[in-house]
């Protein structure tokens, strides 16, 4: 579901963002839906394992969250985290979380998901 342009509050991202190509403000934090990904695309973003960030969408029941990469995770033996606040209630998610809900093509039109996915 597209939600606007959403904006992402934490490290990295407290600088005034640069409009112009090619950020388009997200250095900024300014998230604008990509149709890259999945089933109508997503808001992706770089974020600093171990911080804590924080974002307000519009529908909390059409977003679900992704961390990190659960293989390197393993290969590492250390998995990551990283905190996100979204619309007041916080989420902590691991490189490990649970991607069940998810297949190649991100998650499927229709399914149930959570927005803050539980770890493995």
């Amino acid at each position: 579901k597209d939600q606007g342009t959403l904006q992402l509050r934490g490290p990295g991202y407290d600088v005034n963002p640069v409009w112009a190509s090619p950020t388009f403000g997200l250095n900024g934090g300014f998230l604008i839906k990509d149709k890259i990904w999945g089933h109508g695309g997503g808001y992706p973003a770089v974020v600093k394992a171990g911080a804590t960030y924080a974002l307000d969408v519009q529908d909390v029941g059409a977003i679900t969250l992704a961390f990190s990469d659960s293989l390197l995770g393993s290969l590492l033996a250390s998995p990551d985290n990283v905190e996100i606040i979204v619309n007041g209630q916080s989420c902590t998610l691991t490189s490990q979380h649970d991607r069940l809900f998810a297949g190649a093509w991100g998650p499927s039109p229709g399914t149930t998901r959570p927005w803050c996915p539980s770890t493995l």
